[in-house]
């Protein structure tokens, strides 16, 4: 009986061992799963900085660099809906419903020529990712510049955005087209991106029962080298380095696991496996490689605060 009952205690306590072992390896799982979403809204995020106004201007560097009698189509193709207008021989602007989205200075160079710099005046971000803080207040001033068979992009400073230096988002990335020639679209080119920048997004949670919720600004910052795409959301290769973190507001607002929050630091690996993207990502000190989908594939809902509620997970 009592080797039965010694039998019985073993057995107990295996399973126990085995179910805890279980438990913990879903949660190593679920926090680079975490990774995985991070991943995805720095992706969504680079889209959209990339492809509005710094793709305007490749479309406008085409039009201007095209003979007249192919301007037309050039002007059907990329300005569709909107309409280009002449402000100057150096100046242009993109208007839709009469309402002006950006104005365009050439300093009457062609941004395919030797150390061209184009500045950009962005006056509508609605395109940004769900609840994306803009990069400027009322407007956006980016530069561009032409340096060898490369084309820097960068956010000019803000002014009004946030108090200190940490929390104003920006990016800086050169794009170098593996043809050596400039694009007139990002999508019909492979090219090589690096850079880094900060991308913020405004979430909202209530505290001790409050009427209304407090606004949290949780921060991504991010180091990208040796990535190459020739799809904005498909990076054949490269390496990824973010760090995420939020304002002071998260914290009176009870966010958990203040440590990490102020110093979680995400490696990603990338690489593209049969038109997929993937992403070996090293967080918390484990490796796993994830699938990387689009945001909207898993926010196709739009759930508000979906990315605070992702920050209490860590």
């Amino acid at each position: 009986m009592k080797k039965i009952s010694l039998i019985l205690s073993i057995a107990i306590l295996l399973t126990a061992l085995l179910n805890s072992c279980k438990v913990e390896d879903n949660s190593v799982k679920q926090l680079n799963e975490n990774g995985m979403v991070l991943t995805s809204y720095w992706q969504a995020a680079t889209y959209q900085a990339l492809m509005s106004t710094p793709n305007t201007a490749l479309h406008l560097n085409a039009w201007l660099s095209a003979p007249e009698e192919e301007r037309p189509a050039i002007e059907d193709k990329y300005f569709t809906y909107s309409k280009l207008r002449p402000i100057s021989d150096q100046e242009w602007e993109i208007v839709f419903n009469g309402r002006t989205l950006c104005r365009i200075q050439t300093g009457g160079t062609l941004l395919s020529a030797p150390n061209a710099e184009w500045t950009v005046v962005d006056y509508d971000q609605s395109g940004l990712v769900r609840d994306m803080l803009p990069f400027g207040k009322d407007s956006v001033r980016i530069t561009l510049r032409h340096i060898g068979n490369k084309w820097s992009v960068e956010t000019g400073v803000q002014e009004g955005m946030a108090s200190s230096a940490d929390y104003i988002p920006y990016y800086h990335l050169t794009i170098e087209p593996e043809s050596g020639v400039i694009p007139a679209d990002l999508n019909d080119c492979r090219c090589l991106v690096e850079g880094s920048g900060r991308y913020a997004f405004r979430t909202y949670r209530y505290v001790d029962n409050a009427q209304n919720p407090a606004e949290i600004h949780n921060y991504i910052n991010f180091d990208l080298s040796g990535a190459a795409t020739d799809n904005l959301y498909h990076w054949a290769d490269g390496l990824l380095v973010m760090r995420v973190y939020a304002d002071v507001n998260a914290y009176e607002a009870g966010a958990t696991n203040r440590e990490q929050y102020d110093d979680l630091i995400i490696r990603d690996r990338l690489s593209l496996r049969s038109g997929s993207q993937y992403a070996e990502i090293t967080m918390h000190d484990v490796t796993e490689t994830w699938p990387v989908g689009r945001l909207e594939e898993f926010d196709h809902w739009q759930c508000g605060n979906f990315f605070a509620a992702l920050f209490e997970l860590f």
